[in-house]
């Protein structure tokens, strides 16, 4: 077979040898890890013949190389899984899709492609299935369809304890391959460059603070922390009333961890300013835990990174003035805030403050609250797009 790699071309199918497989007509039955699986004794034989003939069409299909680490049998796995869940989530055959894996010298790679032409490969929502495969719940004919589809990733489940949670995790690993290569174009500084799509796939989240001080001594004030997946921003804001903070702590604390703890790390941009604007609100167990991830390699300070690429002193509103407009679509920013309107906005909210006789964190309007909010956000996701950019330089064209 010789499929197309790079979107749409020629597919074609040249017969290689004749094979009968033999199957035993009573089966033996297993219990593995609480279920009862009956496999049947099969045997492969290689009938020698001449064989001829050639088959040809249009269809589309990609190339993947994957990490020279990855197991191909797990990698076979995970591709018989997503098939299995294409079938029963959306009904679509179960060869809808075919696939080949491969590994020579130090390089693996799998190429994906349908065996009649619909564009399913562009047109599927991939990161939509990746959102969903965690909530997959496999029927009673799911281990046929699997067995059906493919018999060697049927063996590699069986091996696995026949456990559908791990089959699931590696057909999300097939899933951030086919991800990671749908990539956007973005105007930046006037080139355009190439970067993936974002999504948690991408295993990276950016965390942006905002503190809007409300006495000139800073004893009072409001902070507001931004979490971004890639494809859902979180937003909370904390008070700081003299000594007293208050705030959705766990939440964020949960956030954070949760998505530490599926593998993701942390982007900031300017880490000092981070931690000393968590310590100032209050924060202290937050700037402490941010301290310690970073001992552990799981936090990313771009910073030092745009300034070596754009020169010193490199600020977030630099890096705006930078993005073009499809740039900030990408992030799902429609008309940016410029610094000036945030500027006027903490100065007309200073005043208001100033001008009352006491002095409250919930003096905050829900309209400043929610321009602040927005703010943050906006930040977060440039900060996850400046990663994407330093990340794809090489691509430029």
């Amino acid at each position: 077979m010789i499929p197309p790699t790079t979107g749409f071309g020629m597919y074609i199918k040249l017969p290689y040898k004749v094979l009968w497989i033999m199957e035993s007509e009573r089966g033996q039955v297993y219990d593995l890890s609480g279920k009862t699986l009956i496999l049947h004794r099969r045997k492969v034989i290689e009938v020698p013949g001449f064989v001829a003939g050639r088959y040809s069409d249009f269809t589309y299909g990609e190339l993947y190389e994957l990490d020279s680490r990855e197991d191909i049998n797990k990698i076979r796995l995970g591709l018989a899984t997503l098939s299995v869940f294409l079938r029963e989530k959306y009904n679509l055959p179960l060869w809808t899709f075919s696939y080949s894996l491969s590994s020579f010298g130090g390089r693996k790679t799998l190429v994906l492609w349908e065996e009649e032409c619909a564009g399913y490969i562009e047109k599927l929502d991939w990161a939509k299935i990746y959102n969903e495969i965690d909530g997959f719940a496999p029927s009673d004919l799911s281990e046929i369809y699997l067995l059906q589809r493919d018999e060697e990733a049927h063996v590699e489940w069986v091996s696995l304890s026949g456990s559908w949670d791990i089959a699931k995790m590696f057909a999300k690993r097939v899933l951030e391959y086919i991800l990671a290569k749908n990539k956007i174009r973005l105007q930046f500084g006037g080139k355009e460059f190439f970067v993936p799509k974002p999504g948690r796939h991408l295993k990276v989240l950016s965390m942006e603070t905002l503190q809007i001080p409300l006495t000139e001594t800073g004893e009072v004030l409001r902070t507001y922390i931004c979490i971004y997946d890639g494809e859902e921003a979180k937003v909370s804001s904390f008070d700081k009333y003299y000594y007293k903070a208050s705030g959705p702590v766990d939440t964020v604390n949960n956030a954070l961890m949760n998505l530490v703890n599926s593998g993701f790390k942390i982007l900031v941009y300017d880490l000092d300013r981070v931690r000393s604007e968590l310590h100032n609100s209050g924060l202290t167990y937050q700037a402490a835990l941010l301290s310690g991830l970073i001992q552990l390699n799981l936090v990313i300070d771009l910073k030092q990174k745009a300034e070596e690429k754009f020169g010193s002193p490199a600020t977030l509103l630099t890096i705006r003035q930078f993005l073009g407009s499809d740039a900030y679509r990408a992030i799902g920013v429609t008309q940016p805030i410029r610094l000036e309107d945030l500027e006027l906005k903490i100065t007309n909210l200073q005043l208001k403050v100033k001008n009352s006789r006491k002095i409250y964190p919930d003096m905050v309007s829900e309209t400043y609250d929610e321009f602040f909010k927005k703010f943050v956000e906006e930040n977060a996701r440039i900060i996850y797009l400046l990663w994407l950019l330093l990340g794809q330089k090489e691509e430029q064209t």
